[in-house]
């Protein structure tokens, strides 16, 4: 990854990761301190990602555990035996919702890409996807709705689908469906 490229991702989605920090540790400095800490420490080891979606989980997890130890260990002038009982069950409430954080998080922000991307196919393409896979409609359903063959709808809903997956870059609709699957 480039300067450039790293720098775009980051003016792109370092709103995301203030958002998800900020729900951790509830204070705005902290967030953005953490954040920007979390896509330096991906900077220097960028070379281990091969996609953009391995360094976007790597900086979620980044981003969590240093908010655990904000949550656990304050600004880092505390040390381990000045925690009090408040600070770990904080932290244990912050650690079962993590994980529901986390996936919802995920699925908000692929979401928005996906309607975005849906928003750039032709009109008959997105509203044969729509009506397919948000209204759950079947081939021939959709064929009678649009006032097409069942067979011009199967056609156009792999192409549309081929087009989804360029705009999306295959990464975001895979990882959502996985997201999805897995709740």
């Amino acid at each position: 990854m480039t300067v450039k490229q790293f720098e775009q991702y980051y003016l792109t989605c370092r709103v995301n990761f203030f958002r998800y920090t900020r729900q951790f540790v509830k204070d705005e400095k902290a967030a953005q301190d953490i954040v920007s800490n979390a896509f330096e420490h991906c900077w220097k080891v960028k070379e281990k990602f091969d996609t953009q979606a391995a360094m976007q989980k790597y900086l979620y997890a980044i981003c969590r555990s240093r908010s655990y130890n904000f949550l656990k260990y304050g600004s880092g002038f505390k040390n381990k035996k000045e925690l009090i009982v408040k600070d770990l069950e904080a932290l244990a409430q912050v650690v079962s919702a993590d994980d529901e954080v986390t996936r919802n998080t995920m699925i908000n922000e692929h979401l928005e890409e996906m309607h975005k991307a849906l928003q750039q196919l032709p009109d008959q393409k997105r509203s044969i996807i729509q009506l397919a896979f948000l209204e759950e409609l079947s081939n021939d359903e959709v064929a009678s709705q649009l006032g097409i063959t069942p067979l011009h709808v199967r056609v156009a809903k792999s192409k549309a689908l081929a087009q989804l997956r360029n705009l999306l870059q295959n990464k975001i609709l895979l990882d959502a469906c996985a997201l999805i699957l897995l709740s």
